[in-house]
């Protein structure tokens, strides 16, 4: 999908967030800054700011009213890229990064070990290792695009294209 300046999520009822979604949510937006630096060299696009909704007037003049913390707003910037910037490839943190490697080393492990268990003469050994196959080579192709929007080197291996 291309130009979208919005994202509205609305759940009908107030949820939890747990930790992993959230940083998901984050890495989601870091991945969409990275790939939009990757397209515009020149320019550079960061989550500036996370929280609640600031009540009416925040911005300009007294406050009227409390924040509205059920709804989470991210906040993205962007500006000219400086020459003191060059030092970085692109904004991504590094946790990002590091989230991100780890998980396709826990992929990979996870593809050769169900691809032994989905040789099984136990048919239903078989079939469960298949479908854990399936979902964990579905996972690795979705991080692998995540590295290449990163500017990360991909891995390479059969499993991405399985």
């Amino acid at each position: 999908m291309t130009g979208i300046v919005v994202i509205n999520v609305t759940f009908p009822l107030p949820v939890e967030m747990p930790e992993a979604a959230h940083r998901a949510l984050h890495d989601a937006v870091e991945i969409m800054c990275a790939a939009y630096e990757r397209a515009h060299p020149d320019r550079v696009m960061w989550a500036a700011g996370e929280g609640g909704t600031p009540p009416p007037g925040f911005f300009f003049d007294e406050p009227k009213g409390e924040w509205d913390m059920s709804a989470l707003n991210i906040e993205v910037a962007e500006r000219e890229r400086y020459d003191t910037d060059r030092a970085f490839k692109l904004s991504a943190s590094a946790t990002l990064r590091e989230h991100i490697a780890k998980e396709i080393d826990r992929l990979q492990r996870g593809i050769e070990r169900y691809s032994e268990g989905a040789k099984s003469d136990n048919a239903e050994y078989r079939m469960g290792s298949e479908s854990f196959l399936r979902k964990y080579r579905r996972e690795f192709g979705v991080y692998c695009l995540a590295q290449q929007a990163l500017g990360m080197v991909p891995a390479t291996t059969d499993e991405a294209k399985g």
